[in-house]
């Protein structure tokens, strides 16, 4: 059992043990033009839903997406799907743009060795 909290543009995800599973620090650009997540901790099993729910407005709006994997320690195929299907999604408008940035070194070796680096924007 997972438990949501929200605190101010932050989005904490506990489990029963009070143990941060996964956050998403939702910001918008002074210019409103895009979104800046950053994200931390493990993208798995319950929490991929977790994660495409607070992905999922952000995609349907109208501003562009730049996520921030710098604190993501591991990713499963579902969120893959769940990345590409937004970055095609967003970029059916050609005025929006999806970056991933900085994902570490296991995420990075994750997107390769599926494949995804050669189809995800990540810089």
């Amino acid at each position: 059992m997972y438990f949501r909290h929200v605190d101010k543009d932050m989005i904490i995800y506990k489990n029963e043990n009070e143990q941060t599973i996964m956050s998403i620090r939702e910001e918008l650009s002074n210019d409103n033009n895009y979104w800046n997540l950053t994200v931390a901790g493990r993208l798995y099993g319950k929490m991929t839903k977790q994660f495409m729910d607070e992905l999922d407005p952000i995609i349907n709006g109208n501003q562009s997406i730049i996520i921030d994997f710098e604190n993501v320690t591991f990713i499963e195929s579902d969120v893959l799907r769940i990345l590409l299907d937004a970055q095609n999604k967003i970029e059916e408008d050609n005025r929006r743009f999806f970056e991933i940035i900085n994902p570490n070194v296991e995420v990075m070796k994750i997107f390769r060795d599926t494949g995804f680096d050669q189809l995800l924007n990540i810089k």
